[in-house]
């Protein structure tokens, strides 16, 4: 991932959230005389979604796994990015939402590090609410356990 493909990759992935999943503030009911935010791309996910035949789920969203395995080479905007694609998914499905990662080799994980990005691992480093790396990509999907439980277990 670099700068070419990185917000690429960060649509994608947001648009593909907004299709299947819910906006977390259209569960509950907004006056429209009190909202504060544009309704273009509210407009556009509806469409989109008709267009598709995609139904939203009746589930809110809590865990996102990002595979690193083919991933080579990251560079900063690419980090940046993906920060980006974070913040986004959080203000559009709370701020519960885990993000999980597999697959990451040696050089990409430094590139993280080097970028200051907080990451547990769970077979070694801890740092205290980062994003959880994952040994295998069947855990990162089923592991049931919130970041602070896997953190008590490892200390």
């Amino acid at each position: 991932m670099f700068y070419p493909n990185s917000g690429r990759a960060k649509t994608i992935s947001l648009e593909g959230i907004q299709l299947v999943y819910e906006k977390l503030s259209s569960l509950h009911h907004v006056d429209p005389r009190n909202r504060s935010w544009s309704v273009g791309l509210e407009n556009k996910v509806k469409r989109l979604r008709k267009e598709r035949n995609i139904v939203p789920r009746d589930a809110h969203l809590a865990i996102v796994v990002l595979d690193f395995t083919k991933v080579s080479f990251i560079d900063v905007t690419a980090i940046l990015a993906l920060g980006e694609l974070e913040q986004d998914v959080r203000l559009y499905s709370g701020k519960e939402v885990q993000f999980r990662f597999f697959g990451l080799s040696k050089s990409v994980h430094e590139r993280f590090m080097r970028a200051n990005w907080k990451l547990t691992d769970l077979e070694g480093w801890n740092d205290d609410d980062g994003d959880v790396v994952y040994p295998s990509l069947q855990r990162a999907i089923w592991e049931r356990e919130s970041v602070s439980d896997i953190g008590e277990k490892a200390g």
